[in-house]
């Protein structure tokens, strides 16, 4: 469990930092209109959509371990590909929004799939249900990812000397340090944070054939209480 939740708070705290600071990125450094957001979060929220459904059924044959490798594989390349994106290219931030599905669906898949494993594992260990403790502190790192991102980006933003807009006034332009933190944040920054969460993948420990066995052994021994 301890390895799943370090899985879940590193890949949710990436896709935080692309979440909190993507608006202002594509304002101030892509130089992108603001009324193309929108379109811009639905290529986001569309691709992730369907590649949670293909991740799906492509773990049911190579494992949920394998699946987090490509799919955080394919948001780390994403990522630093939104590093080197230059002002006015559009077209490519829309590319790269795309594409960020991939991985951004392994964050909210993987993680939640392993879970049932653990319930099951910890059934095994202490005779016990308790999947609502697992699932309860869940829903509590998701918070504290969320919460995490936004400090951390205020904070980074503050230092390095963010102008905030007035309303009624023209946007201010921001200053190249600026610029230049909030490509680290949306990129970089967020792809160096999903590294580390290979490794918890790398260490867990229940595979395809292991959660097999767990799952026979749950049978056998609810087949023995019922035939007492």
């Amino acid at each position: 469990f301890v390895l799943v939740t370090a899985i879940y708070l590193l890949s949710w705290l990436t896709i935080q930092f692309v979440q909190n600071n993507i608006y202002i990125y594509v304002k101030d450094w892509i130089q992108m209109d603001t009324s193309m957001f929108g379109y811009l979060l639905l290529a986001i929220q569309f691709s992730s959509f369907i590649w949670v459904l293909i991740w799906a059924r492509v773990s049911e044959r190579i494992g949920k371990k394998k699946v987090y490798y490509l799919g955080a594989a394919v948001f780390m390349l994403v990522l630093l590909g939104l590093f080197f994106v230059q002002p006015g290219q559009v077209t490519l931030v829309f590319v790269l929004a795309v594409l960020s599905g991939v991985g951004i669906s392994v964050g909210y898949l993987v993680p939640w799939s392993m879970i049932p494993d653990v319930v099951e594992q910890d059934e095994l260990e202490t005779g016990q249900r308790r999947e609502g403790l697992f699932y309860g502190f869940f829903v509590f790192l998701q918070k504290l990812g969320l919460s995490l991102g936004l400090f951390i980006s205020g904070q980074v933003l503050e230092a390095v000397g963010y102008i905030n807009a007035v309303p009624g006034q023209p946007d201010p332009v921001q200053p190249a340090q600026v610029l230049l933190a909030l490509r680290i944040l949306v990129g970089p920054a967020g792809a160096a944070i999903l590294l580390f969460s290979f490794l918890a993948v790398y260490l867990y420990p229940i595979t395809k054939e292991k959660h097999a066995e767990m799952r026979a052994e749950l049978r056998r021994r609810a087949a023995a209480s019922a035939s007492e």
